[in-house]
């Protein structure tokens, strides 16, 4: 790519750079999916106009929609219609350009898709590596 720009890439002040991540941790909505989501589970990542490979690397804890308030740690699978905490790892040697939410809102939102269908919706809460 000439000048190294790409899809994907996001332009910051050199004094204030935009992290780049392989793990964080995302507050998430279970869409209508026909299978629970399993930690491992392979899924495409999709943060602002960037996509890549990624894996559910923990699930952390289910939250109550309401409150936000955790209502099982560490849960088995995801169903339909939950809302979790999970911990995300981008697949290979990539990283990816994001935000904490509360930080950044449009660096901070993200999208779970397989197979051409969105499995979950949600936001960055936490950067970790």
């Amino acid at each position: 790519v000439a000048g190294g720009l790409g899809v994907g890439s996001v332009l910051c002040h050199p004094d204030y750079p935009v992290p780049t991540v392989t793990k964080f941790e995302a507050r998430v909505v279970v869409l209508d999916i026909p299978v629970p989501l399993l930690k491992g589970a392979a899924c495409a990542l999709h943060a602002h106009v960037s996509s890549c490979e990624a894996r559910i690397e923990t699930l952390t804890a289910l939250l109550d929609p309401r409150t936000g308030e955790v209502t099982k740690a560490r849960p088995r699978c995801l169903t339909k219609g939950v809302t979790a905490v999970v911990e995300v790892a981008v697949a290979g040697k990539r990283s990816v350009c994001c935000e904490e939410y509360g930080d950044l809102r449009p660096l901070g939102r993200i999208a779970l898709r397989d197979g051409g269908r969105t499995l979950a919706v949600g936001v960055i809460n936490r950067l970790l590596a």
